[in-house]
């Protein structure tokens, strides 16, 4: 099963409150996750507010990152993915909630898989595009229909 992550995900993953449900899904071989490069400016803006509340260095964190990115988590250039028509496709959708989830609608349409993130407005203002809360997401990985 292809997933899309939202970038609160992967921050929530770092965090020690529910990070072993939430690392049980991202190391699951049943699930291939999609990231766009939108991810990596969130991350690095919350970046400082992580290595604080972590307790880490900033070289651990990229070390962390890194090695989710590389092994677990599938890094997708929107540029060259994504075309125009879907961008504007997933703007439409999102504008009435959050543009900034534009990027991650988009890669979703593009790949035409559901997105794992637990925003509500994203799973509640819109219906183009199949949204998994993390709970859901375990039941499917849980599941033998995976």
């Amino acid at each position: 099963m292809d997933v899309v992550v939202d970038t609160n995900k992967i921050i929530a993953a770092t965090l020690k409150d529910g990070m072993v449900r939430k690392m049980f899904i991202i190391l699951s071989d049943k699930v291939n996750f999609y990231v766009s490069k939108y991810v990596f400016l969130e991350l690095e803006k919350y970046k400082k507010e992580l290595e604080k509340r972590l307790g880490v260095n900033d070289d651990f964190l990229d070390t962390f990152f890194k090695n989710i990115f590389t092994q677990y988590v599938k890094f997708i250039d929107d540029d060259k993915v994504i075309s125009k028509d879907t961008f504007k496709q997933a703007y439409n959708i999102c504008k009435t909630f959050d543009v900034d989830d534009t990027p991650i609608v988009a890669l979703a349409l593009e790949l035409k898989c559901p997105i794992w993130s637990n925003d509500r407005d994203l799973k509640e203002k819109q219906k183009v595009v199949t949204v998994l809360t993390t709970q859901e997401l375990v039941n499917l990985i849980s599941s033998k229909k995976l």
